[in-house]
C-alpha cells in the first residue's frame, strides 16, 4: 500500500478546474488466495484489483462557476507533489464527498474525497 502526500495540482470537473492546494492519495489492491495442497502449509495470494482513494483542498475560481462540483461527478485529478516529483495521474475518478467554505475574507475553498474507478498512475 503506498501513500502520497502532495500540495499542488489540479482537479477536472465539467470543462472547469480547480487549483489544488494540498491532497492525499492511497494506493490499495486485493488479493486472491491461492493457497493448495503445493503450498506446503503456507498461505499463498496472486494481485488482484488495485484502486485508489484520497482527498483534496482546492480553490474555487468565480471563472468556474463550481464546474458541477457535487458528489457523484466525474473528476480527473492530476496531483503534483511540488519539487518532489511525486505525481499522481488519475484521468477517471469519482468525488465521494464535496464541501464548499467561504470565509468572510477569504477565496472559497473546496474540500472533496474520491476514489479512483479505471488506471491510474504514480510516478515516485
Amino acid at each position: 500500500m503506498a501513500f502520497y502526500n502532495g500540495q499542488t495540482g489540479s482537479m477536472t470537473i465539467g470543462g472547469a478546474t480547480f487549483p489544488v492546494t494540498d491532497w492525499n492519495f492511497e494506493s490499495n489492491c486485493t488479493f486472491d488466495d491461492t493457497t493448495n495442497t503445493e503450498s506446503g502449509g503456507f498461505y499463498e495470494d496472486i494481485p488482484c484489483i488495485k484502486h485508489g482513494n484520497g482527498s483534496c483542498n482546492a480553490v474555487f475560481q468565480s471563472t468556474n462557476i463550481f464546474g458541477g462540483l457535487v458528489a457523484g461527478a466525474q473528476a480527473a485529478l492530476t496531483l503534483k507533489g511540488g519539487a518532489s516529483g511525486k505525481n499522481v495521474n488519475i484521468p477517471t475518478g469519482q468525488i465521494d464527498t464535496c464541501r464548499a467554505v467561504n470565509d468572510a475574507k477569504g477565496a472559497i475553498r473546496v474540500s472533496v474525497t474520491f476514489h479512483t474507478t479505471g488506471t491510474y498512475t504514480m510516478i515516485a
